[in-house]
């Protein structure tokens, strides 16, 4: 009777092994952004998606300040980096914390990884 439930126990054990570590982990992810080809201007194209953002992105509230100079904001507070564009503080930011992700749109996105893909030019 005792080598009867030690081994139920031995099987029990054994299964919920199997059945935790069969268990596959799904992450949603949203899906790439689209493919940016054509010159990506800031003062045109990339500054004004951080218009909606001043209100919080100002001196003394929230880092960057994106209200007076969004350019040297980003360029200075090293959130851009053109060596590893998709690694860019600026464009995970936007992709990974939900705060933000639903306030980009995806076009949005594509052109912020763009800009910086392209240099991160002040023009």
């Amino acid at each position: 009777m005792q080598k009867q439930k030690s081994l139920l126990g031995f099987l029990i054990l054994v299964l919920g092994f199997v059945l935790l570590y069969s268990c596959e982990k799904v992450t949603l992810r949203e899906p790439p952004p689209p493919v940016i080809v054509d010159s990506v201007k800031f003062s045109v194209v990339i500054k004004p998606i951080f218009s909606s953002c001043t209100g919080c992105h100002k001196a003394g509230i929230q880092t960057p300040d994106l209200k007076d100079n969004p350019y040297q904001a980003l360029i200075d507070g090293n959130y851009v980096d053109v060596a590893h564009p998709s690694q860019s503080v600026l464009y995970n930011h936007l992709t990974t914390n939900t705060a933000h992700i639903s306030r980009a749109t995806a076009e949005q996105k594509a052109q912020i990884l763009a800009w910086i893909t392209q240099g991160a030019k002040n023009n």
